[in-house]
């Protein structure tokens, strides 16, 4: 994975946070397909974490049919500029006194389609995932790094009720891990 800088000015060890990342053919970039103006944000709204295409899928509601536009240009080859899928997400917890109980409620969601067909290029990525928080007034400031390494708890119409638990996050440009 080779990962694109913008030209943007940074401090020492401050990672870029809508830096363009190659894998193969497909580069995930917010201005790609399905890019919404929150993702160019994020350093304000909140944070990014990772996971593989799959893990993403299995935390939203199903899908039913793929997305035949996306299908046809991913078959088609060539270079493919998509949008790295978001959650939104409720902190459920304490938010001034965090503990290992509280989790995000995944609420919404954007990437369905894009992740469907990165699981088949790529099943074992792993993604930059936007984490826009919604239900009060997080936003990036607000999130400490042990709040963006909580488990993140699948969406109440998904197949199935599972959680994710995010190795590794970027908040504010700060690379975080377990």
């Amino acid at each position: 994975m080779k990962i694109v800088f913008n030209k943007k000015v940074l401090k020492e060890g401050q990672i870029d946070m809508l830096a363009s990342t190659k894998m193969g053919n497909i580069t995930l970039d917010v201005r790609g397909m399905g890019g919404v103006p929150d993702q160019s944000n994020i350093e304000y709204m909140g944070f990014i974490i990772y996971m593989t295409p799959r893990q993403f899928i299995a935390l939203n509601p199903d899908r039913g049919a793929p997305s035949e536009f996306l299908q046809n240009k991913f078959e088609e080859g060539g270079d493919i500029s998509i949008a790295p899928p978001f959650l939104v997400a409720n902190f459920i917890g304490d938010e001034q006194n965090v503990d290992e109980d509280d989790f995000w409620k995944v609420r919404g969601h954007e990437g369905r389609g894009r992740m469907i067909e990165m699981a088949k290029v790529a099943p074992a990525a792993q993604i930059p995932v936007y984490i826009l928080p919604s239900g009060g007034y997080l936003r990036s400031r607000h999130i400490t790094p042990q709040m963006a390494l909580l488990p993140f708890e699948s969406d109440g119409q998904a197949k199935r009720k599972w959680r994710y638990m995010p190795k590794t996050a970027i908040l504010q440009g700060e690379k975080i891990g377990r």
